[in-house]
């Protein structure tokens, strides 16, 4: 039994759990029974219902957990028990630890470097309340009396993003099309999109048993850039949905009707405008059922779908 939160592997590792079973085994736990009430539904608290952090604690060195992971409410049935969650990826946790923050702090110091700031801040119509985290690498951290907080988002939240840079974006998408061409499985392909730096602007994820993810530009990407960064060539704009209402971007002969997704190894790349394009109209000699318009530096993309090329 571990006694010293110095010693849980989340600090003597330099693996960040991305599985509910991982992060189990690295805090040292092993959770069982059922789950609270919604606790099947896409999050995790234990112990459940518990009045302060620092009640009730789950072992000597953590003294509550709170976790989301991965569930679809469409395709899938509520978890019952902690088994049904052990494989499941998570989308964020927050671990209440009772004390040690000297010494869990000189970890994450030696691993990640010095820390930065970002603040949380939170305002209704009664009142603002700001936090200031400590960020380590992916963890961000809230020393209290004695013990601390200790967060991780799969998608770093939008308050704390650093400042933009347009070159390191545009770089980020250009090596990401050779590691998409190299990957095989779809964790091959989560891999080549883990971990985009801060100032890219971008946050990445998805689900392998899905074989499919999503990119998030932050702030939204031309078209005209994200063509060029992505080296695509004869790229225009093709209507999709039933009534035309929007565009994506393809790639091929714009007259005839040999057009596509992009596509890198075995990936497609689905790149989609919330309205349609500026563009001017591209007159097509055949027959076709969709319209094609030039690329427009008006237009911007936000979110890009990868998915297994069918």
């Amino acid at each position: 039994m571990i006694v010293d939160p110095a010693d849980l592997p989340l600090f003597t590792s330099p693996d960040v759990p991305r599985r509910f079973g991982e992060l189990e085994s690295a805090l040292g736990l092993r959770l069982e029974g059922p789950l609270g009430p919604h606790g099947g539904m896409g999050t995790f608290v234990a112990p459940w219902g518990s009045p302060t952090p620092w009640s009730a604690p789950l072992s000597l060195c953590v003294n509550r957990l709170w976790a989301k992971y991965g569930w679809d409410p469409v395709r899938e049935r509520p978890a019952a028990t902690v088994d049904d969650l052990r494989h499941r990826m998570l989308v964020s946790f927050s671990v209440a630890v009772p004390r040690s923050w000297e010494i869990c702090e000189s970890l994450l110091r030696d691993r990640y470097g010095q820390a930065t700031t970002a603040t949380e801040v939170v305002e209704t119509p009664e009142h603002r309340h700001a936090t200031t985290y400590l960020l380590y690498g992916p963890f961000f951290t809230r020393p209290l009396t004695g013990g601390f907080y200790l967060d991780w988002y799969d998608r770093r939240p939008d308050w704390a993003a650093p400042p933009f840079l347009p070159e390191v974006r545009a770089r980020w998408l250009r090596e990401l099309t050779g590691r998409l061409r190299r990957a095989v499985t779809a964790k091959d392909m989560l891999r080549a999109i883990e971990s985009p730096p801060g100032q890219a602007g971008i946050t990445a994820g998805g689900l392998a048993a899905y074989e499919d993810a999503s990119i998030v530009l932050v702030p939204a990407m031309r078209v005209t850039d994200l063509v060029e960064a992505l080296s695509l060539q004869d790229a225009c704009m093709e209507s999709v949905g039933v009534h035309h209402e929007t565009h994506r971007i393809v790639v091929g002969d714009p007259e005839g009707l040999g057009t596509s997704a992009p596509v890198f190894g075995a990936w497609m790349v689905d790149a989609a405008l919330p309205h349609r394009a500026h563009g001017t109209i591209i007159e097509s000699s055949t027959p076709t059922s969709v319209s094609r318009c030039r690329l427009d530096a008006r237009d911007t993309v936000q979110y890009l779908q990868i998915r297994r090329q069918r």
